[in-house]
C-alpha cells in the first residue's frame, strides 16, 4: 500500500524521523496520509501551520477558512513535493490521529511528485470533489450584521 508525505523539501530519497515541537506524538516519527490530496496541506513554508483541514465521513478533505483568502494565503506560490513510499515492511502504522499514519524508522521514497503551485492544486482538488473548502469567516460576518 502506498502512502504520502507532503513537504517543502525538495529532493528526499528517503524519509527519516525527526522531531518537532510541534508534534503530538512527541517521539522522532515521519507522518503520513492514504490520500495523495491530503498531502499537499503538508506543504507549506512557514515555521508554523494553521491546521484547519480534516477528511469528512464521505472520504472528502474539508479545509475551514478562517478568515478571508487563507487558503491562497498560506498556500499559493508555496512549491514542494508530495513523496510516496511502500509499507512493504509494516513500519507506518495508524496514529492516534484519524487519517494519520507514522513511522519511527527511515523508509526508502518510491516516488517524488513535484507541486509547482500548491495552491492550485487544492484549487483543481476542489473542481474535482476532492476537497470542499469552507468559509467561517463569511458566516461569521454576515452573523455579526
Amino acid at each position: 500500500m502506498e502512502f504520502y508525505h507532503g513537504s517543502s523539501i525538495m529532493g528526499l530519497k528517503e524519509l527519516k524521523p525527526n522531531f518537532d515541537t510541534l508534534n503530538t506524538v512527541k517521539s522522532n516519527v515521519v507522518y503520513y496520509t492514504k490520500h495523495k490530496t491530503l498531502a499537499l496541506f503538508y506543504i507549506w513554508n512557514r515555521p508554523y501551520k494553521y491546521a484547519t483541514f480534516h477528511i469528512n465521513n464521505e472520504g472528502i478533505i474539508e479545509y475551514t477558512e478562517n478568515f478571508p483568502n487563507q487558503l491562497y494565503e498560506f498556500y499559493n506560490g508555496v512549491s514542494g513535493c508530495i513523496y510516496v513510499c511502500n509499507n512493504k515492511d509494516n513500519i507506518i502504522t495508524k496514529s492516534h490521529v484519524k487519517d494519520v499514519y507514522i513511522s519511527s524508522k527511515p523508509i526508502e521514497v518510491t516516488k517524488t511528485i513535484f507541486v509547482d503551485n500548491v495552491y492550485n492544486e487544492i484549487k483543481k482538488a476542489e473542481l474535482k470533489g476532492d476537497v470542499i473548502i469552507k468559509k467561517i469567516w463569511y458566516v461569521n460576518i454576515w452573523w455579526k450584521r
